[in-house]
């Protein structure tokens, strides 16, 4: 069982980068077009542990294909198991409100018109990392992977899988 979370954690950290690759890639295909910040402030408010969470909030309105078209989420982002938000705060000082800037529209979803790409978060990158790190150490000092046991483990899951999936 060891052996499949250590996979399962160089799968996640894999899947995470990919994620981001994949988002960013796509990104960079959308259409642009022009468009105008009409709102652009931090908002506050008390997160579950009780504590102040900042977060900054964009609206940007833009025309596309002869459809006009409210952005309230400009900013894509791809998978993370930890993000970060203070890049949207970050932003604030960039961009003000009346101020013309890009906007690349999801051409399948043109209501979706982002500004940035949120870059991975730092903490997740380094927590998913760390995770991979000892992930290969557990293969390196704890001995070389029994094959044939994971042969079982994986045999094991997927008979247990569809037996209940059967039922």
């Amino acid at each position: 069982m060891k052996v499949l979370l250590s996979l399962a954690a160089i799968l996640v950290v894999l899947g995470q980068l990919i994620a981001y690759l994949i988002t960013k890639l796509n990104y960079n295909k959308y259409p642009r077009v022009l468009g105008r910040i009409v709102k652009a402030k931090l908002v506050d408010h008390t997160g579950v542990n009780g504590n102040r969470i900042y977060k900054a909030s964009f609206e940007i309105e833009y025309e596309y294909r002869d459809n006009f078209y409210l952005s309230t989420a400009p900013i894509l982002r791809a998978f993370e198991l930890f993000p970060s938000f203070q890049y949207e705060s970050k932003l604030l000082d960039t961009y003000k409100v009346g101020d013309i800037v890009e906007v690349r529209v999801n051409p399948i979803e043109p209501a979706k018109g982002f500004i940035a790409v949120a870059p991975l978060s730092i903490i997740s990158t380094l927590v998913m990392m760390t995770i991979a790190i000892l992930a290969v150490l557990y293969f390196l000092f704890m001995g070389e992977i029994d094959t044939d046991k994971l042969r079982f483990e994986l045999r094991q899951w997927h008979q247990n899988t569809y037996s209940y999936s059967k039922a």
